[in-house]
């Protein structure tokens, strides 16, 4: 798992941890929570494949904020 979602595993070894749920009737949803809160959330994935490549490409995202308030 680890091998295909590196982000997603560095991300609940230190930054936080994620929640993946089946909206009834509406696809998936993923969540990324930190000590601060919701830091990324994805309701359009159809399947878990897709809600897992959001939050991994969501990662990319929150990266790229946090460095460059930093």
């Amino acid at each position: 798992m680890e091998t295909l979602f590196p982000a997603i595993a560095e991300w609940v070894r230190g930054d936080g941890h994620i929640e993946i749920g089946d909206q009834e009737g509406f696809g998936f949803v993923v969540r990324a929570m930190d000590d601060g809160g919701l830091a990324f959330e994805d309701d359009k994935a159809d399947t878990l494949a897709e809600a897992m490549a959001a939050l991994e490409n969501g990662f990319a995202w929150y990266r790229e904020q946090e460095g460059a308030t930093r």
